[in-house]
């Protein structure tokens, strides 16, 4: 009997009415970044969702190349715009519309497929385990400045403040920008697209409405080592008696710790500037012992944000780098992709890497959703086995092979 849910791809004369059937499951008008964005998606993977032949809804995927520990590339589906009609929720169509995608997503060539879980409880069932994690700090800008020796590395820095529009600065900004996701575990390759967003007048999911200022060594006076990207704002408390802004930090990345520092001191630094709000922060930021006052710097809120799904889970698992030599072995479990399950020797030995099926016992044992929390560097799996998320025989060896010194990137908007 056939299924009462089909998925198919979308073709020419369905955008329309696609687009509008995912907009009404989450968004409040037309005017979205799906509309403008559609032109750069993977066509393969911009699936419709039927039911009983009535479209209910839909997905999208937009096709990026990942930075992975040791810095080779994966090609990664990031999934983005899955959106079921209010009428139709319920009944099952997004398991079907998941499943789908990735089976799509492995066809085509992809060895992961990733999101920003919108449901903490929703994607692990497909697979996804979430990856990266950030912090959003505040403070008051008088106690947020840099000590004395960070001041002086901050001074080998020049700091521009680029006058907007930036249209003219697309083609820099892609540079700059492939420079740093390929130097960045975790990061995701941006294009123009990306920064025409990024950088447009008008808020937008990607961001829009910001400033720039842009951190270049004064040796290399043309190349760029650092960005941030952030708004002003009127005082949060709506106390306009007294003098000052907020500035929000949307995006702050740099290439070398003197970039960060001397971008941090001239935002900081700004006229009339009260408060400090930085969004989309690594946990353990490399400038947090440089400043005058740590303490200062105060967590507002944590989350997670990149999700990962394995597709290709022994090209993942022979890509990435391991910091120690080292042999573990791992029982995987993926109950849509049978190529990914299997129990595998995995050895790293002064930088060769080999992965092999075996019929030993296992050290673990991990469904996709782990894998996917462990792939990045940024989540450890000893924090995964005292949760008792992980069926385990001895995890020191798999612990110690996975776990990485350098964060990867958090924040990744598609």
């Amino acid at each position: 009997m056939q299924s009462e849910w089909q998925c198919a791809v979308v073709q020419p004369e369905q955008w329309h009415d696609l687009l509008s059937c995912v907009e009404q499951s989450f968004y409040s008008g037309s005017d979205s970044s799906l509309r403008e964005s559609h032109t750069h998606l993977d066509a393969r993977l911009s699936l419709t969702l039927t039911h009983e032949e009535q479209l209910a809804g839909g997905g999208f995927a937009m096709p990026f190349d990942m930075t992975l520990p040791g810095l080779k590339k994966a090609p990664v589906a990031g999934l983005l715009g899955v959106g079921i009609a209010p009428s139709f929720h319920g009944l099952g169509g997004l398991n079907t519309l998941i499943c789908e995608h990735i089976l799509r997503a492995h066809a085509a060539g992809y060895w992961a497929s990733s999101l920003m879980a919108s449901d903490y409880g929703i994607y692990s069932r497909y697979g996804f385990g979430e990856s990266t994690r950030m912090h959003h700090f505040f403070g008051p800008t008088p106690e947020l400045g840099l000590n004395e020796h960070a001041r002086a590395l901050a001074a080998t820095q020049r700091i521009d403040f680029p006058m907007a529009p930036y249209d003219m600065l697309i083609e820099t900004m892609c540079e700059w920008g492939k420079r740093w996701a390929e130097a960045s575990p975790g990061a995701f390759s941006r294009n123009a697209y990306f920064w025409s967003q990024v950088l447009s007048a008008k808020r937008n999911w990607q961001g829009g409405g910001v400033h720039l200022a842009l951190s270049y060594d004064k040796e290399s006076p043309t190349r760029i080592d650092g960005h941030a990207t952030f708004r002003m704002l009127p005082p949060s408390d709506g106390d306009t008696m007294v003098e000052g802004w907020d500035i929000d930090i949307i995006e702050l990345t740099a290439l070398s710790l003197e970039a960060e520092l001397a971008l941090w001191q001239a935002l900081v630094n700004r006229p009339w500037v009260r408060t400090l709000s930085w969004r989309n922060a690594p946990l353990r930021p490399r400038l947090h012992w440089h400043l005058h006052n740590p303490r200062a710097l105060r967590i507002k809120e944590h989350s997670d944000w990149t999700w990962l799904r394995p597709i290709n889970a022994s090209a993942l698992l022979r890509s990435r780098s391991y910091e120690v030599d080292g042999r573990c072995v791992l029982s995987l479990h993926d109950p849509l992709l049978a190529h990914n399950c299997g129990t595998y020797s995995l050895t790293h030995q002064q930088g060769k890497i080999t992965l092999e099926h075996c019929d030993e016992r296992p050290d673990c044992l991990l469904d996709m959703s782990t894998l996917g929390n462990l792939l990045l560097g940024g989540i450890s799996l000893s924090e995964l086995v005292e949760a008792g998320m992980v069926q385990w025989h001895s995890s020191q060896a798999v612990t110690r092979l996975f776990d990485c010194t350098r964060a990867p990137v958090q924040w990744n908007r598609f």
